[in-house]
């Protein structure tokens, strides 16, 4: 695994470091997070694959409800096609 450096403004390392904090984990997996989300996104609008699981991650990251809502639609339309 590469690990990539970045310089970032003081005042935007504050904003980060309070996110992370508000989601109880570090800047680190704040970044990684984030990163996820954003490719997922970017596969999602450029149509360079049909990745179910990168398009579920772009809409539940940072949100245990709306990721919990995900599943309860997924788990709902299982149950229909039974």
């Amino acid at each position: 695994m590469g690990v990539p450096k970045i310089r970032i403004f003081e005042d935007k390392l504050e904003l980060l470091k309070s996110l992370a904090r508000s989601r109880g984990v570090g800047v680190r997996k704040l970044l990684e997070d984030l990163s996820v989300s954003a490719l997922a996104r970017l596969r999602s609008k450029t149509g360079s694959t049909n990745d179910a699981e990168g398009r579920f991650r772009a809409l539940a990251t940072g949100s245990v409800a709306t990721g919990l809502v995900l599943l309860d639609k997924l788990d709902a339309a299982f149950a229909r096609q039974k």
